[in-house]
């Protein structure tokens, strides 16, 4: 009885290091690289994802398969834009993440009077 449940777990185990073998995935933006430690144990490792110990028979290319590069997020779309003219000069004032204007006084300065104009009436409208 012992030695059956014994053998029950012991198959789990395998069953469930085996599952977990297949589902593992390396994100990484920069390719892993396989070493064996000096336990003698295999690794595979990549920058930015946690060491990962790896069956003794797989070889690079076993785990390039299970390699991905990370996916780069969408652009932010502006959520408010505005066009201002000011001394016969035609600026753009937006609102992604954060306000900004294609000036050079807010290049240089991060503000402009644009900037605050715009601003000053976003803030009342919304």
């Amino acid at each position: 009885m012992l030695i059956n449940l014994v053998f029950s777990l012991l198959f789990l185990i395998f069953a469930l290091n085996q599952q977990i073998m297949q589902e593992f995935k390396i994100v990484s933006p920069f390719a892993p690289i396989v070493f064996r430690g000096l336990d003698g144990r295999n690794w595979a490792i990549a920058m930015g994802s946690p060491w990962i110990e790896i069956p003794s028979d797989w070889t690079i290319d076993d785990v390039m398969s299970k390699w991905e590069k990370p996916k780069k997020p969408d652009p932010v779309k502006p959520k408010f834009v505005k066009k201002v003219v000011s001394r016969k000069k035609e600026f753009i004032v937006t609102l992604a993440t954060k306000w900004s204007c294609t000036c050079s006084s807010f290049k240089t300065k991060k503000n402009c009077q644009h900037l605050e104009e715009v601003k000053t009436e976003y803030y009342k409208k919304y």
